[in-house]
């Protein structure tokens, strides 16, 4: 499965997708929440991506630490601007 997270400063919009990418689960939770989310997807994890935005630091090591695989980090700066444009 696919962990793909946004992180922010007090909550993080996530989605779960199977290995062919598509979409079992979204939502929002705190990051303590998502950590124990990720918990309990460990070993069905093949694969967790992080927004590099806002308060990905510490949420990106505590979620390699709680899935137990690394995390990818993913470059997000202007996608705010560039969704408003479409």
């Amino acid at each position: 499965m696919i962990l793909a997270v946004d992180p922010g400063t007090q909550k993080a919009g996530y989605a779960l997708a199977d290995s062919e990418g598509r979409l079992l689960e979204r939502g929002i939770l705190s990051p303590g929440d998502l950590l124990v989310f990720a918990a309990r997807h460990k070993g069905q994890l093949s694969v967790v991506i992080v927004g590099a935005g806002t308060g990905h630091k510490p949420l990106a090591q505590g979620l390699a630490e709680a899935s137990g695989i690394p995390v990818t980090l993913v470059d997000e700066r202007e996608t705010t601007l560039l969704a408003r444009k479409r």
